[in-house]
């Protein structure tokens, strides 16, 4: 194996970074405070998430929608297997007899249904799929029922992307799709109009300010790069940090997201 293989970040340890991310930063609750307000319309919904992981953000969604009676299907979609049957675990846990679930092992690309959905979710994926995105905007676009609509959640190419960026260019040979890309796909084509707001979270780095990199500082650094940090040598690391550690006071950086709302034109 490769040493840009071995930086991948991937499999249970991907799991791992991605929930301890997730609890150090209040960008997924006003994410959810704002799905809700779209969601909650007073009418049962089918909702597709494709990405869906290990749910962090579709399980507290899906939770409230159904306590509500507003979900009648959720089908979430992912590479991921092992996160996938963790996902499975809690809904079968959950909400097994309120409303009608799968949770599919494949890529969005290779995913084909007969169903048509009211919501077809994006969170922070969109940028993951390969080359070609109005291909995959259009295949979700077919997916929605008339009236239906795409909420798909971008990164902005800001600080705290700039590791990430900088590694996915430099060592994956690769350009991350951010928020202004998906703004300029979504203004070239005339059939389609959305809204897009800005959603203001934050990031504690509370983990990494401490004297040692200890295991869930390793983490929270290897989230925010999207590289598996163990592989890189003490240099690199303290290097990343200062950096993180220097764009704002107080141990926090600023996390925002961009939320665009598509819908085929009438």
């Amino acid at each position: 194996m490769g040493h840009n293989e071995k930086l991948q970040l991937r499999g249970d340890y991907y799991n791992q970074c991605h929930e301890l991310f997730r609890a150090q930063t209040n960008q997924q609750t006003l994410m959810l405070d704002a799905m809700l307000e779209i969601a909650g319309t007073g009418r049962e919904i089918k909702i597709l998430s494709v990405g869906s992981g290990l749910g962090l953000f579709e399980r507290p969604l899906v939770l409230e929608l159904s306590g509500r009676g507003l979900i009648s299907q959720f089908t979430g979609v992912d590479i991921n297997q092992e996160a996938n049957q963790l996902l499975r675990k809690f809904l079968e846990e959950n909400v097994q007899d309120r409303l009608h679930f799968e949770v599919r092992d494949e890529s969005f690309e290779n995913y084909s249904t007969g169903d048509q959905y009211d919501l077809i979710l994006f969170n922070h994926v969109f940028e993951y799929l390969s080359a070609g995105q109005e291909r995959w905007l259009n295949k979700a676009l077919g997916m929605l029922k008339p009236g239906g609509q795409i909420a798909l959640y971008s990164p902005l190419r800001d600080e705290i992307n700039f590791y990430y960026a900088k590694f996915q260019e430099e060592i994956f040979k690769r350009s991350p799709y951010f928020s202004a890309d998906i703004e300029g796909l979504l203004n070239s084509l005339a059939k389609i109009k959305f809204e897009q707001q800005t959603i203001m979270g934050k990031c504690d780095l509370s983990l990494i300010a401490r004297s040692e990199m200890d295991p869930e500082a390793m983490k929270l650094l290897s989230f925010l790069c999207q590289i598996d940090a163990r592989e890189m040598n003490s240099e690199q690391l303290y290097e990343i940090r200062d950096y993180f550690l220097g764009v704002e006071a107080d141990n926090w950086i600023a996390h925002p997201t961009d939320l665009y709302l598509i819908q085929q034109s009438a």
